[in-house]
This record gives structure tokens, C-alpha cells and sequence, in this order.
């Protein structure tokens, strides 16, 4: 019992980790693309 409910808290700590990754990774492609576009513009 003990050992599933650590296991269970480690896969939703893993999904946490992983959203927050994807979350920076999405942003900075975002900004990139911006940047590129005003660089394109000015």
C-alpha cells in the first residue's frame, strides 16, 4: 500500500515536471518566432 501510493506521487510529480518543461520550452519557441518576425518587419 505504502509503496504504490509513493509510486503514484512520483508519476504525478513527473507530470508536473514534464507540463512545466513543455510549458518553457513552448514559450521560448514562441518568443523566438515573435523576435524573428519583428526582426523581419523593422
Amino acid at each position: 500500500m505504502d509503496a504504490s501510493s509513493s509510486c503514484q506521487e512520483k508519476k504525478m510529480n513527473f507530470n508536473a515536471f514534464f507540463r512545466n518543461f513543455f510549458e518553457i520550452v513552448f514559450n521560448l519557441w514562441l518568443f523566438i518566432i515573435i523576435f524573428r518576425k519583428a526582426g523581419e518587419t523593422f
